[in-house]
């Protein structure tokens, strides 16, 4: 099924992406929000955004609801192992 969904108060709301997703039901709504977040900051340079969002996704033309989306930071740890002088 292909969805739209468009960045609240960013886009206009002719400015909507498209994101396939296997089905919808409203149960998974929350799901469906988390994956257009994810396509928007992979795809859509949304990494430059100020997060949180407020996502708005359509299913045939219809609003199914607005969405505020945050984005959360993992830290890495990364790790080499110093010579014996601590290089």
């Amino acid at each position: 099924m292909l969805i739209q969904y468009a960045i609240h108060d960013i886009n206009d709301e002719e400015d909507r992406y498209e994101l396939e997703i296997n089905s919808y039901d409203e149960k998974w709504s929350d799901l469906i929000a988390t994956q257009c977040a994810e396509d928007y900051h992979n795809n859509h340079d949304g990494w430059e955004s100020d997060w949180p969002l407020v996502i708005r996704i359509f299913a045939n033309n219809e609003i199914i609801g607005d969405f505020k989306v945050e984005m959360e930071f993992w830290p890495s740890f990364p790790a080499k192992k110093l010579g014996s002088n601590h290089d």
